[in-house]
């Protein structure tokens, strides 16, 4: 009988606490740090976001920096400027805005894009393996690199 009336009392205290948790307010939005160029990628970058059921303002806020003047030698500031805003990931464009956000943070998540070859420009030591916080996609194959230049030596 002692174990029947435990057993009742703990999953009380489960549902209850289960009935608790729904009854919190949602948790504030993600914060998505943007280091890229404002137009027209970050609107790309919204418009696949809301495809995949996120509302930029409502789910996540997305702050983006891109040096004025697009001035690459600020990248690292422009980069420390969004990690400073405390965003639970950090998107970078381009090989000079992956090296700065690598830089400047081994905690934030980062994701690249746009790099044509994240091994040889120091942002990860391997595709199949990054390692550490850095992470993104690439076309970049070698092998279909060789293949267009075949192919422009026959058209040429």
């Amino acid at each position: 009988m002692l174990r029947r009336s435990m057993l009742v009392m703990v999953t009380c205290a489960l549902l209850g606490s289960v009935e608790l948790a729904r009854a919190q307010q949602p948790a504030s939005p993600a914060r998505i740090a943007f280091l890229g160029p404002t137009t027209p990628l970050l609107e790309v970058f919204r418009k696949a976001l809301t495809a995949i059921g996120y509302q930029d303002g409502r789910d996540v806020i997305i702050e983006s920096s891109w040096p004025a003047g697009d001035r690459l030698d600020l990248m690292t500031e422009a980069a420390a400027s969004l990690l400073a805003r405390k965003p639970a990931v950090l998107v970078a464009v381009g090989a000079t805005a992956a090296r700065a956000a690598k830089s400047v943070t081994q905690d934030v998540p980062v994701v690249f894009e746009v790099v044509v070859d994240p091994v040889a420009t120091g942002i990860v030591p391997s595709l199949v393996m990054p390692g550490g916080n850095v992470t993104g996609s690439t076309t970049f194959d070698p092998q279909f690199a060789t293949k267009q230049l075949q192919l422009l030596r026959s058209l040429l």
